[in-house]
């Protein structure tokens, strides 16, 4: 089993701390036989040419392999990962692109073939794949421990690229739309109303954007381009999952709260607001 991450808890104070510890724990996580085993496996077999049939055979590769895209729950769908592959990224009627999900579009990408029938991977794309592999890794460790902070890990990762690569705040829009943990944290964090997903996706679209301008600012897509604009989010995000789940032993005044929410007259929920946004 690899060295699991050392956490204190959900909570804003928690988050702070694994970003001040992350780069020494992850590097002591990455250490793991596990980890280094896969990290091994990988840099060996991908840096030369190899067929799907091999990638597929191999269940000790597919598994890193998946996991470098978020993918690792579909490793037992080999006939579907064979056919997302296969398909390629670019054909419209290709399985990749029907199912309209960005991960699966980019591990199409990764390893189409060439006409000879071999995938081929620059050492730089195995590096990228490896590293995206141990960041992921390292995600789900923490999110075994306290699922907030693996989505907030997620959201810091790829929101910036997302708001930068856009070709225009709508395009943006749709992407997260399509990104189920994104979604998560938006729907938290901009207070979303039940049944948003439920909305014509023109309409999901339109409201994050309305929305977005009254949390982050006019320009929310080039603020979440910004370390400023996704700590800001990521901060929201972790209140409001606070405010949903309670407060725990971190979060800012909770034993003031503890000793005034037992006095008659004040209600919990309203404290606790109070508190928490002293935390801002």
């Amino acid at each position: 089993m690899p060295i699991p991450p050392s956490l204190i808890g959900g909570s804003l104070p928690g988050w702070a701390f694994l970003q001040e510890t992350r780069e020494r724990q992850q590097a002591t996580f990455e250490s793991s036989t596990d980890i280094q085993r896969n990290v091994d496996g990988m840099r060996e077999k991908l840096t030369q040419p190899f067929t799907l049939d091999e990638l597929m055979g191999d269940r000790q590769l597919l598994r890193p392999v998946l996991q470098s895209f978020g993918l690792q729950d579909e490793i037992d769908k080999g006939a579907f990962i064979r056919r997302i592959i296969s398909d390629g990224p670019d054909d419209p009627q290709g399985f990749a692109r029907r199912l309209n999900n960005t991960d699966f579009i980019e591990l199409s990408r990764t390893f189409e073939a060439d006409p000879d029938g071999l995938i081929r991977l620059s050492d730089t794309e195995v590096d990228n794949l490896i590293q995206a592999y141990q960041d992921e890794a390292f995600e789900v460790a923490v999110g075994e421990q306290e699922p907030t902070l693996r989505l907030a890990l997620n959201f810091e990762q790829e929101i910036g690229d997302l708001a930068r690569d856009a070709a225009s705040d709508r395009s943006f829009w749709f992407k997260v739309i399509g990104s189920a943990p994104l979604m998560e944290v938006f729907q938290a964090a901009f207070i979303l109303p039940d049944g948003f997903a439920n909305l014509d996706v023109d309409k999901q679209a339109d409201y994050l954007q309305n929305r977005a301008e009254q949390q982050i600012g006019s320009d929310p897509r080039a603020i979440l381009a910004t370390d400023e604009g996704v700590q800001t989010t990521v901060r929201k995000f972790i209140l409001q999952t606070q405010l949903q789940n309670g407060p725990d032993a971190l979060t800012p005044g909770a034993s003031a709260l503890t000793l005034l929410s037992a006095g008659a007259g004040f209600g919990s929920q309203s404290l606790s607001s109070l508190i928490l946004s002293n935390a801002v």
